[in-house]
């Protein structure tokens, strides 16, 4: 669903709607409506990369929670780097990686 198209300004109406009038009594209920919303749009797109994307949630949760939980300056240090680290890896990978790889042939192709 591309955001200039009139699906996804009737989808985006609906839940703006919904997200503050109906479930407004509670931010847990809003959260979860966020989170179920918004795997419902990324599947729009792609159902295979909602895989992906609970992939980063879950990654980022259990960080935050490690995070939490733990008082040791270097082990929060270890543990949130290492979060960041996979997240952005994800990310270099899934959108960057024909990026580098084009430009890495057309580099050598001259030598």
């Amino acid at each position: 669903m591309a955001f200039d198209t009139l699906n996804f300004i009737l989808f985006f109406i609906i839940n703006f709607i919904l997200y503050w009038k109906i479930f407004s009594k509670s931010n847990n209920f809003q959260n979860t409506y966020l989170l179920v919303i918004s795997f419902l749009f990324y599947s729009f797109w792609d159902l295979r990369f909602t895989i992906l994307l609970a992939l980063n949630i879950l990654i980022g949760y259990f960080c935050g929670k490690i995070l939490a939980n733990t008082n040791n300056l270097l082990k929060r240090k270890i543990i949130f780097n290492a979060g960041i680290l996979s997240l952005l890896s994800f990310l270099l990978i899934f959108k960057y990686y024909t990026f580098f790889i084009q430009n890495f042939v057309d580099l050598f192709s001259f030598l």
